[in-house]
């Protein structure tokens, strides 16, 4: 009996490990928003004197423009249009995948550029 038990153990353990590999072969491949082909929008990353409260970046000071497609952009300017602040920073947050205060830095970015 204890050895049923110890060897349906070495089984699960063994298969939780490779649903971990799987998992982390998907997010190596790219597992975030889709890539949009056609024009895209360049945001630029926040300038040095902003700084992270809380937390740590490992890439701080790295940052490359984030692409955001043109049907995005101007998505988010109708919805600015409509007084819809909210729904624009939600939706350059689902759009992104970056945090609500950087899409709300990419919404002032977008209506500045209008």
């Amino acid at each position: 009996m204890g050895l049923l038990l110890m060897l349906l153990a070495l089984i699960a353990a063994v298969t939780l490990l490779g649903a971990g590999v799987y998992v982390l072969d998907l997010l190596q491949r790219g597992g975030g928003p889709p890539r949009v082909t056609g024009p895209v929008y360049r945001v630029p990353p926040p300038e040095s004197g902003e700084t992270q409260v809380g937390g740590y970046s490992l890439l701080a000071g790295d940052a490359e423009p984030l692409e955001i497609p043109e049907a995005t952009v101007t998505r988010v300017r109708q919805l600015l249009a409509e007084d819809r602040d909210s729904d624009a920073v939600w939706l350059v947050r689902a759009h992104t995948g970056v945090d609500t205060h950087e899409a709300g830095r990419i919404v002032h970015w977008i209506r500045t550029q209008s």
